[in-house]
């Protein structure tokens, strides 16, 4: 009795040419699947993919069947703006899985504007994964944070090896992923035409968001005051030659149902103005954006421009500019 022997080239680069298993003869001999991971950041404004153009590092984690952790991943660098970047999974043991991402996270994890997560072991479970700001025990966040991308996959299918019949199966699994940073600019402007001349003024955003458990939904506990990262006098550069008052703060992800409350002082205790960003933010929403859903457009939308009109040092309440157009606000009870 005698028999060919069957011969597999598998992978690029075993002979020039060929990118995939091929059996050199007929005989149907599985091929050991492939599989990988792969993101996608077109969750925004200009709804395009930024991936490769905004993530600097990205980290997964693997839960099974059970939500315990069986794996983790991760990576940086330049890699991640090639194109058609991926996480190979192919030492990952078969099974089915759920997929938790954080991207941007960075190795110094004990500076202001970072974020943190527990190191978990093998067999934990996924409630235990959480991604945390870090503050100063003051409460205070003054920092302009390190942009931060949550993604979650479900189903994430890992086959036998010597499963795939078809040679050359690869099983590409994509996460899309959500901006949880936002950066806000306020500008005061005198509506008479006056120019600001002094920097007198503090601006508090208050909000209970420093951490976020694996759904990304914030996990109730102290608010967190932000505070600018930077602020001054100067002119706005787009319709007005005045100098007006300047200041950029940046916050954690913004929920529908997680109001958000802004108040502008000055440095003798006198109050500018008070007001509730999420609802003046969405009422600009549903101007220019009206069929899309709150929380979308807050997900999608990472920048604002909040510019308040003053009178006498004060704001008249009567309307607001958000992202360069006003929105009046006579019939609107803020209190």
């Amino acid at each position: 009795m005698s028999y060919k022997p069957v011969t597999w080239l598998c992978a690029a680069g075993i002979l020039a040419g060929l990118t995939s298993c091929e059996p050199i003869i007929d005989d149907i001999v599985p091929c050991d699947p492939s599989h990988e991971l792969s993101f996608t950041f077109d969750y925004n404004m200009k709804f395009t993919d930024l991936f490769g153009d905004v993530v600097p590092s990205v980290a997964v984690w693997g839960f099974d069947a059970d939500n315990r952790l069986a794996w983790k991943l991760s990576d940086s660098g330049p890699a991640l703006s090639e194109r058609g970047y991926s996480i190979p999974l192919d030492h990952i043991e078969p099974g089915t899985y759920s997929v938790i991402a954080w991207c941007g996270l960075t190795d110094d994890t004990q500076s202001p504007g970072t974020f943190r997560v527990p190191e978990l072991e093998t067999g934990d479970e996924i409630d235990k994964l959480t991604c945390t700001l870090n503050i100063p025990d003051s409460g205070v966040s003054d920092q302009d944070l390190n942009p931060l991308f949550y993604g979650s996959l479900g189903n994430v299918v890992i086959k036998p090896k010597r499963s795939e019949p078809n040679a050359g199966k690869v099983y590409s699994y994509n996460i899309p992923l959500i901006k949880n940073t936002n950066r806000i600019s306020f500008v005061l402007r005198d509506e008479e035409g006056a120019d600001i001349t002094e920097d007198n003024f503090n601006y508090v955003l208050t909000k209970s968001n420093g951490i976020l458990n694996y759904l990304n939904e914030p996990v109730e506990r102290s608010p967190i005051r932000y505070k600018p990262w930077n602020q001054g006098v100067g002119t706005d550069g787009t319709r007005y030659e005045q100098h007006v008052a300047l200041a950029h703060m940046t916050t954690v992800r913004l929920m529908e149902e997680q109001e958000s409350n802004v108040s502008i002082s000055t440095d003798d205790g006198l109050t500018v103005a008070t007001f509730p960003l999420i609802r003046a933010v969405l009422l600009y929403k549903e101007i220019h954006f009206p069929n899309m859903g709150d929380q979308e457009y807050l997900d999608r939308q990472d920048e604002y421009k909040i510019e308040i009109p003053v009178s006498k040092g004060k704001w008249t309440g009567n309307s607001i500019y958000i992202n360069s157009w006003k929105v009046v606000l006579n019939d609107v009870d803020f209190n």
